[in-house]
């Protein structure tokens, strides 16, 4: 671990270096991946539903402005060699990939939250979501950290067992599904260039809030020199458990329980065929 003598503080890895041909072939994956999600956002814009498409603008902001704060409070370093490096914001080197990633693996998990809300699905649809993005960004960052080398988790991290700290697991898809009910509940709202405006600009701001709102017990321990690692550790669960809180709140304040859910959606379907018998839940 790399020591400032004067101050204490962790300094970041700045010599990490990473094969030029594992850097090319992450961007290129990533890079398909973001192409994918993108036409997937494209049949609900032409039914008239824009929403998707301002959420996967609005995680272009993501990579040059939000990922470099999340990174020097969470201890995060890419590799100055990566292909493509477009931003160096807070002195951190910010490759192709990061911009690709945040639209690709944030804003798939946001919009599969966001559609599945919107097809009437409740409580334990967004949860499933939760636990299989969690388990695709664990996948993803074990291959880009441990095989790869493409960045490296630096400092006392908490729930570090093989270089992948599992407490950021829980972050990405937490803001993803409340910034998703969150629009999803107000969809009706949003119209016109106003609401494009807001959608897009509410991203790197949710995603920021959510970060500070669940984390700051752990910011505060990763970058207050000698902290103990059993307090580390605490703060690090503290975090979760807020995170957990903020997605349970956000479920309680806008997602229905299932039973409701599926009642509401039937008498929709039912007025908007003029058949009142179909209310009836099916057993």
């Amino acid at each position: 671990m790399n020591i400032d003598p004067l101050a204490g503080f962790t300094l970041p890895p700045t010599g990490l270096s990473v094969d030029h041909t594992a850097s090319v072939a992450a961007t290129a994956v990533i890079g398909i991946w973001f192409l994918i999600i993108i036409a997937r956002a494209i049949p609900g814009a032409r039914a008239g539903d824009l929403i998707p498409l301002y959420i996967l603008t609005g995680g272009l902001l993501l990579a040059p402005f939000i990922e470099p704060i999340l990174d020097h409070l969470g201890m995060v370093w890419y590799a100055n060699d990566n292909l493509w490096i477009f931003s160096h914001m807070l002195g951190r080197p910010m490759p192709l990939l990061v911009l690709f990633g945040w639209v690709a693996y944030w804003g798939g998990c946001t919009l599969l939250a966001y559609n599945g809300a919107r097809a009437g699905r409740g409580r334990r649809w967004q949860w499933k979501v939760l636990w299989l993005c969690f388990a695709w960004d664990l996948f993803g960052e074990t291959l880009a950290v441990t095989w790869l080398g493409i960045y490296v988790y630096y400092g006392a991290q908490p729930f570090d067992y093989w270089g992948v700290p599992l407490w950021f697991m829980w972050m990405n898809p937490g803001a993803a599904i409340v910034l998703a009910l969150t629009l999803n509940h107000h969809r009706e709202r949003i119209k016109g260039l106003g609401g494009a405006l807001v959608v897009i600009l509410s991203v790197p701001a949710v995603v920021l809030c959510f970060y500070a709102a669940a984390c700051w017990p752990l910011f505060i321990a990763l970058n207050t020199p000698g902290t103990n690692t059993i307090w580390i550790h605490l703060a690090g669960a503290v975090s979760a458990l807020q995170a957990f809180l903020l997605i349970g709140v956000a479920m309680a304040l806008t997602t229905p329980e299932e039973s409701q859910t599926r009642l509401d959606v039937l008498t929709a379907h039912a007025l908007a065929t003029e058949r009142p018998e179909t209310c009836e839940i099916p057993r």
